[in-house]
């Protein structure tokens, strides 16, 4: 038994070790891919987040579909990819609600009254809704972080305050949790992340924020070294939640990853689950300052 227990341990650790490379060459391609998208503007990058929006949505609804609940899917898909793409044509929260709240409406209502009393429609409807504003309404934030700065550097730098809190400490956790995790942070959940790893993670978005504050500050961004730690250790926690909250989604459909997309790294929901609450919790707390 111990002997064929330690198999298994070297089988896991040589696919964990295989595993690696192809983790950082697809966020190296990642990371590059986001640098030039902000470069080239606003409404390129609302173009590009609109279908990571809409295929964040087809990941929710094929999830939700292996539980055999049926979803407004096509309408869901489209009405996801609007909410980025309103947010580069006007700039400011208050429009992208004014515009796309009455159009998912109109784009909804049809299908709806067409579900069918005995399939339960309103989890249907519900789950309809939530998949389209669960990946659109909250990328839409990061077009709106761009548009702060305008079709400029000082844009790109505002976006890539909490790209780069997650990311750091995304990395942090990710190794810290690997080499040191002992203690699960949420089993039932997340059987992999460790407090461990969630404590590094947390540090890393901290550090992260405190030695990315020269760009924030030349970007218009009003912040001291407190306020900038603070604002990492916000995006931290938000960030984490959002990690926690897709792994309950993929708990509760029965799938490992959202979809196959990305080579070692999953589906869209999978490398973004993150940055969707960090996203506008980071335009919140700047539009507040």
């Amino acid at each position: 038994m111990a002997r064929g227990a330690g198999r298994r341990e070297l089988r896991g650790e040589g696919r964990r070790g295989q595993e690696l490379p192809r983790r950082v060459a697809v966020a190296v391609a990642g990371i590059a891919v986001v640098f030039v998208v902000a470069y080239l503007g606003r409404m390129v990058l609302a173009v590009v987040a609109a279908l990571l929006a809409a295929l964040g949505a087809r990941e929710f609804y094929g999830m939700v579909a292996r539980k055999g609940i049926a979803t407004l899917s096509r309408t869901g898909i489209i009405w996801a990819a609007s909410f980025p793409l309103v947010a580069g044509l006007a700039g400011t929260p208050e429009w992208v609600f004014a515009v796309t709240v009455p159009l998912g409406l109109v784009l909804l209502l049809p299908g709806a009254l067409r579900l069918r009393p005995e399939s339960g429609p309103a989890t249907e409807l519900a789950l309809s809704v939530f998949g389209a504003a669960y990946p659109g309404a909250l990328l839409s934030f990061a077009v709106l972080l761009r548009a702060m700065g305008g079709d400029r550097w000082e844009g790109m730098a505002i976006l890539f305050f909490p790209l780069v809190a997650i990311w750091v400490g995304d990395t942090a956790a990710y190794f810290v949790g690997r080499t040191y995790g002992k203690r699960a942070l949420a089993p039932r959940l997340s059987p992999r992340k460790t407090w461990e790893g969630a404590v590094a993670g947390f540090l890393g978005s901290v550090l992260a924020a405190l030695m990315y504050l020269p760009a924030a500050r030349w970007a218009g961004m009003d912040l001291g070294p407190a306020a900038a730690a603070l604002l990492g250790a916000i995006v931290a926690i938000a960030g984490q939640g959002g990690d926690l909250l897709e792994s309950l989604l993929k708990r509760d459909c029965g799938v490992k990853d959202s979809s196959e997309l990305l080579p070692g790294h999953g589906g869209v929901l999978d490398r973004v689950d993150s940055l969707l609450f960090a996203f506008p919790v980071t335009y919140l707390l700047l539009r507040l300052r």
